[in-house]
């Protein structure tokens, strides 16, 4: 369903940015898929850090902030656009 209140402001596939008329920020919009895969890394750095492999969840928070930046980068350049 297309809502005419809802604007796209960014065209990124993973992470695109919208505004809705009663938010002063616009949002991002994750895929279920993608929103899945961030909640499965961190239960497995909580798995990690709970068995004490600090190096594996090190290496885990790393991909996870990896993909966190991804989506803020989008958040970003969208919004610079949009000023």
């Amino acid at each position: 369903m297309n809502d005419p209140c809802i604007t796209r402001i960014s065209t990124t596939t993973n992470a695109t940015v919208v505004q809705l008329p009663e938010r002063r920020y616009p949002g991002v919009v994750i895929q279920g898929d993608s929103l899945q895969n961030l909640h499965a890394l961190v239960l497995d750095a909580r798995k990690q850090i709970d068995c004490g492999n600090v190096a594996e969840c090190r290496d885990v928070l790393e991909e996870l902030e990896e993909l966190l930046r991804g989506y803020l980068e989008s958040y970003r350049e969208a919004t610079k656009l949009s000023e």
